[in-house]
Order: C-alpha cells, then structure tokens, then sequence
C-alpha cells in the first residue's frame, strides 16, 4: 500500500459495532508496518449495525478525510493570520456546528450541510413565532430545497444519501431538486416543455442578465412576466427584457405558444416540481400541506412564494426578514452539537431501561472524550430507536431526561412509539416492541440573536404600478411595486414587493402585513 502510494485505509468488519477487538488489531498492524495516512475505523464512524451502511460511511469519512484536514488548517491559518481569535465552527449535516477540529476527526458529518442553514434558520424563526408546523422553500440559482419543521425543530433522519452512497449519520430531511432562478427550459424528446434540472449558472446566466446567455432561464420567465418589478436587481444587474423574449421565443416556437404563454409555463411547470416535493415530504410526516405555513426564502424563494402556495393549496405565507441571506442567518445560530449511537436489539419490556441506562453511560463518556471544546457542557439528549418485532426499519422516539438520566417509563415510552407510528403509517400492529439503537447527543447553545430588520423605507418614492401577469386571472393586470419599508398596516394584492436580495410577488386574492419579526405575512383571502 505504501509503496501504491495510498493515503488513507478504511476498515470494516462486520461485527465490528458490537465488539472493536478486531479493527483496532488491524490499525495496529497497519502502525506497527509503517503505514501513516488516514485510518478510518468503522466503530469509531458509527456504533450501529447495517454492515453495509456501515461500511460505506467509513469509505466515504477515508475518501474526504486528507482533503478536509488540509482544507480546514489552511483556512483556520489564514484566519489566524488576519487576527480571528475566536473558535471556527462548520455545520453539521445532522444540524448544529461542530468545531474545525471534531470536522477533521469526523468529517464525514458535514457532507451536504450547506442547505440545513436554512433549516436551522426556519426552526429559530418557528420558536420565535410561535409556528407548529411550517415547510420551507430555499429556492436559489441552480436548485430548490425544501425541509420540514415541527414544533420549532427541523426533521432528522439517522441515515443520509451522497451520489447513491448511504451515509450512516444524523441527517436533516432536506429533500433537493434541480430547479432554480437558471434552470434552462427545453423540449425533451417527447415533444414536451422541460425545465431543468440543467442549469445557465452564475456565468453565462440568465438570457435577461446580459452576460452572453442564449438559452430561456426561469429567471427569463419571470422578467417577461413583470414578476420581477422594474428589473434593477442587486450587484447593479438591470433585466434585459429583450433578451429574455428571444430565449423564450426559441422554445415557444417548438410547442405553438406566444412568449407570454411560454413564459407561464415556465414558471408553473417549475412550482410544480418543487411543490411535489414539498407534498412529498409534508405526506411523510402524516401532515397535509394545507394545513401548514410556507415559508420561502433564498434569492427566488419569495418569487415563488404565492405560486406555490396554489399548487398546495396554501392559505398562510412568511417572508422572514432577510429572505435573500436567511441561510447564512441560520448558519449563525446554529449550536454546537455532537452526537453518538449503538445497536442492542432487545425486547422493549420491563427493565430494558436498566441497559439503555448503561449503554447511555458509555455513549457519553465517548462523547467527552471526543470533545475538544466543550466536555461535559451540553444539554444532554437521547433518542431510541423502536419498531416492531418483525420489522426491518424503526421510528426514533426522543424521551425525557432528568439530571442526565431517562425521567419515564417503558410503559410511557411505548405509549408515545404507538401513537407516532399510527400518525405516521395510519395503523399499529398487534406486535411485541423491540429496542434497536439508542442515540445520545450533547449540545450546547450558543448565544441567541435578535432578528432585527429594518428595510430601507425608501422615503419620498412613491409607489409605482406596472402591468405584470396574474396567474389567478391568467392576464396582466396592474400591480403595485413596493419597497418592503413601505409595507404598513395591511395591502391587498396584486403586488411586487423589492428589497435588496430578492423579491416578493404577490398575486390578487392575497393581504400582505407586516409581523413582530420583520416577517412579511401574505393571507390568502376567499
């Protein structure tokens, strides 16, 4: 292996979560033979059985592990230099943060983070107003994420996926798509208008940005449609509207549409991609749609606010403050959190908290000595992993503490699982309850934020109207432009409503008013 040059060696064998005796022999070995790259172990990647999850995790940690460490020390160095003295943290695909050096011991856990700040974000915004249940809607350049969050937590989910690669890891249920402000419309082989998840990107760009794109964006879409004002965006990017009608003209011709027509249809094929998967995973849940709150964010997130909200029949809308930059807001608060597992499938009767107590104690204790800064200072968690006897998967139930310790009962315990698994699947069974994994996690809370906003009133403009399309009265009908300053008492719609990062459209039969947080709520009104 030295001698093939190789830099990093993953082991796993496959009873390794229940006894490490073997895979620390094989690191030994590996020393002791003059090995010096990375050695990833799988029971120190994950303590719970699945062998090949299991396997493909600790593959994945041996892959990024040389490329993360190096990343990390030269950032964490040029910060130094430029006199940061505080403590660098990067998120957690599991939510939370984790310090630079945790991120080189397990980096494996910060795959796909970028969109849980958003996530993170919605749950602060949630517990702040008081939301039960609300889906976002990240809508960005190239793509759209959308999460779940109920009672001011976002969903987790104790098994990720990269490129087809189970990862073994607390994973917030962001699900993706490839649909954004530059997703190209085509026409597929059918005869029938595409559009993504190919995407015009920062450069070329949209046709309308000016920037030598030819190909109809959603962006393009948008502009002809008036959705997006008068057209002065940030960084000093005024629409080409021109230049968007030519793009879109090159697909209409394909399908015997007029520009306007095309460019609708642009815009309602894309939110009723992402609206599936917002119907997707709300239904997961056992939530219907309609009965919860949008909240759209991201550079095009408040674009397709209203739009969506008719695709699933929506009636409550919120804009947060800062809508444009609302992830990196999230990023911001997200609290230092480390976590841990392992499998022991047992009856759930009767004493079977007398071992979830002892395999508690040991998965803390792994937890301090894995810290580097912050040992023995978390809020304690626990989750358990239930199902079924005869099951192949589990619900993961979190129970009460007390002074560190688990405060119910197995009967209050299994309580809680049986009616979970009837909200979620409509039904229980006649089955015994088996334990398969407990899970423990510390956190500790950062400081907390106020989400302060002021907008720029912009005093002395009057509001201007132009004619934009109304996808409620399928034609163009005068809407009002409104800086998010001006936004006093309560409008009715149709309007545009401009700030800096984005912008807000809003449709006839819809109020707009502004919150206690600086959120704009958009009413449907009947």
């Amino acid at each position: 292996m030295i001698a093939e040059s190789v830099d990093a060696i993953a082991v796993s064998l496959i009873n390794a979560y229940a006894n490490p005796a073997h895979e620390l022999e094989v690191e030994r070995l590996l020393r002791e033979e003059g090995f010096e790259g990375g050695i990833s172990l799988s029971h120190r990647i994950s303590g719970e059985y699945r062998e090949y999850e299991r396997t493909s995790t600790t593959c994945i940690d041996a892959f990024v592990r040389g490329r993360m460490s190096n990343y990390l020390r030269r950032l964490d160095g040029r910060l130094r230099e430029m006199g940061f003295k505080g403590t660098s943290l990067i998120t957690r695909s599991g939510s939370g943060s984790m310090t630079f050096a945790e991120a080189e011991d397990r980096p494996f856990e910060t795959i796909m983070s970028g969109p849980v700040g958003g996530a993170q974000g919605a749950s602060e915004l949630a517990k702040m107003l008081g939301i039960k249940a609300l889906v976002t809607a990240d809508v960005g350049g190239t793509s759209f994420d959308t999460a779940l969050v109920i009672d001011g937590k976002p969903q987790i989910l104790f098994e990720g996926m990269i490129d087809n690669m189970p990862i073994q890891s607390p994973w917030v249920d962001v699900r993706s798509i490839g649909s954004g402000g530059g997703s190209i419309a085509h026409i597929d082989p059918g005869g029938l208008m595409r559009v993504g998840p190919r995407s015009a990107q920062a450069v070329p760009g949209p046709a309308c940005y000016g920037k030598g794109g030819t190909e109809p964006a959603m962006t393009d879409a948008a502009a002809w449609l008036g959705m997006l004002g008068p057209g002065d965006l940030a960084s000093g990017i005024h629409l080409d509207i021109e230049k968007a009608r030519a793009a879109l003209e090159s697909v209409g011709t394909h399908i015997g549409q007029d520009v306007e027509a095309t460019a609708a249809g642009v815009m309602r094929i894309s939110s009723a991609a992402m609206a599936n998967a917002m119907r997707e995973i709300s239904l997961d849940q056992g939530l219907d749609p309609r009965t919860i709150t949008l909240l759209p964010f991201g550079g095009a997130g408040p674009l397709m606010g209203t739009l969506l909200a008719d695709e699933l029949e929506m009636n409550h809308v919120i804009i947060p403050p800062l809508a444009g930059n609302f992830s990196a807001w999230g990023l911001l608060g997200a609290d230092m959190v480390q976590s841990t597992a392992r499998t022991r499938v047992i009856g759930f009767a009767p004493g079977a908290l007398t071992e979830v107590a002892r395999i508690l104690e040991e998965l803390f204790a792994t937890l301090t000595e894995r810290s580097t800064a912050h040992a023995g200072d978390g809020v304690r968690s626990v989750r358990l992993d239930l199902r079924y006897k005869g099951q192949e998967h589990t619900l993961s139930i979190e129970v009460e503490l007390a002074e560190g310790r688990i405060a119910e009962t197995e009967e209050a315990i299994l309580e809680r699982f049986v009616g979970e698994y009837a909200r979620t699947f409509g039904s229980t069974m006649n089955e015994d309850v088996e334990l398969v994994s407990v899970r423990a996690s510390t956190t500790v809370l950062l400081p907390r934020r106020e989400l302060s906003y002021t907008p720029k009133r912009s005093d002395g403009e009057d509001d201007r109207v132009m004619e934009v399309y109304s996808f409620e009265s399928r034609a163009r009908l005068p809407f009002r432009i409104i800086p998010r300053g001006r936004i006093s008492g309560e409008i009715r719609g149709p309007a545009i409503i401009t700030e800096d990062t984005t912008t807000t459209y809003v449709d006839v039969q819809w109020t707009i008013s502004s919150g206690k947080a600086g959120e704009i709520i958009l009413e449907r009104t009947h």
